[in-house]
């Protein structure tokens, strides 16, 4: 079975990550998004990918896209949440550390982060 174009695209990236070549990682995500517009864990490390290249605007672009693709992805949220935070937005980041714990009550990092905003 041959892997399909989002998948090439999305395994050329996570090479380029592991090289630190984050430019070209972000591209071969975004190529992997265009071949299949579902593709959460494109959407995902390209999210990532933008945050440790100083992009928090459009991190928070594709982690949105992670959560209206898959709305019970708690890490997700408290992804989104921590960028919220980054930028100053504490009531959002509130709203989404809550997601990710009405989604995983257990998820001690999500508790974390949102006792830091109250």
């Amino acid at each position: 079975m041959s892997i399909s174009a989002a998948q090439q695209h999305f395994n050329d990236a996570e090479g380029f990550e592991k090289n630190g070549l984050l430019q070209e990682a972000i591209a071969s995500y975004k190529k992997a998004i265009e071949a299949d517009a579902t593709f959460v864990s494109a959407y995902y490390n390209l999210a990532l990918a933008y945050h440790q290249t100083q992009q928090p605007v459009q991190a928070i672009v594709n982690l949105k896209k992670v959560t209206e693709l898959d709305p019970g992805d708690a890490s997700a949220f408290n992804n989104l949440g921590v960028l919220c935070v980054a930028m100053n937005k504490l009531d959002d980041a509130k709203r989404c550390f809550e997601k990710a714990l009405s989604i995983d009550g257990d998820y001690q990092d999500a508790r974390d982060n949102l006792e830091k905003t109250l």
